[in-house]
């Protein structure tokens, strides 16, 4: 363990999901593995990973989705900036207004034909109202917006890890999944909203033709499937369950 040489930077989806099949096909090799009962289980954005793998190979006989991504990755983002703000006590004003900010930023980023002035300009905003709502609601100390930070966060927008999750689009993920297929989420999840994604992951899979569906919710779990209170993110660490 600990030998990857991968830049997780550059790293894109498909990268990952090609992993995932050079795995499967290791595994298929081995005497006490049957090679006709293997499939891909991903958590997060490694759902998909798992969902992309099982149309490049026909190796992957089930996918297990949990907690994945079946709305547009920039809007998945926006909605998790949301909700773990408000369970933060923020109010819905000031979260409304970075979202619609963050959104403009996403649209940019995925432009070609954008100007890096107005990339900067959005990038901005949404630091300022980040920092501004963590200042008035969560305790922060003022923090004034330096051009090293937009640079920085510019920076990492653009990163092909980055991108490639702003950008992600789940229609064709989901759409070309052809074997059985399990999507779970828990209700307290804030990085991907339960029922909105297990719905839209039923729709899209079956849109493809594919009848073998089933989506579970998983009452009072967060994003790591922990029993949780709030389903903040500093949750984490304190569950010992």
């Amino acid at each position: 363990g600990g030998g990857s040489t991968g830049d997780p930077n550059v790293t894109t989806m498909d990268d990952m999901a090609a992993d995932a099949v050079a795995g499967i096909e290791a595994l298929a090799q081995q005497p006490d593995i049957d090679p006709e009962r293997l499939g891909a289980l991903g958590h997060s954005q490694g759902a998909s990973v798992a969902a992309v793998a099982s149309a490049l190979s026909e190796r992957v006989r089930f996918v297990v989705h949990l907690a994945g991504m079946a709305l547009p990755g920039g809007e998945i983002l926006v909605i998790q900036e949301g909700l773990i703000l408000a369970a933060a006590g923020v109010p819905s004003e000031p979260i409304a207004e970075l979202q619609a900010v963050h959104r403009e930023l996403h649209a940019l980023l995925l432009d070609p034909e954008a100007d890096e002035a107005a990339v900067r300009e959005a990038a901005r905003g949404v630091i300022e109202r980040q920092y501004g709502i963590g200042t008035t609601y969560l305790g922060a100390p003022e923090h004034p917006v330096t051009e090293e930070e937009v640079d920085h966060a510019v920076l990492v927008w653009r990163a092909p890890a980055t991108m490639d999750l702003v950008g992600f689009d789940p229609v064709p993920v989901l759409s070309n999944v052809r074997v059985p297929f399990h999507a779970l989420n828990g209700t307290l999840d804030l990085q991907v909203p339960c029922e909105p994604d297990l719905e839209a992951a039923d729709r899209l899979v079956r849109g493809g033709g594919n009848t073998d569906v089933t989506v579970t919710e998983l009452e009072g779990l967060n994003h790591a499937f922990q029993p949780a209170v709030t389903g903040n993110i500093d949750e984490y660490e304190q569950i010992t369950v």
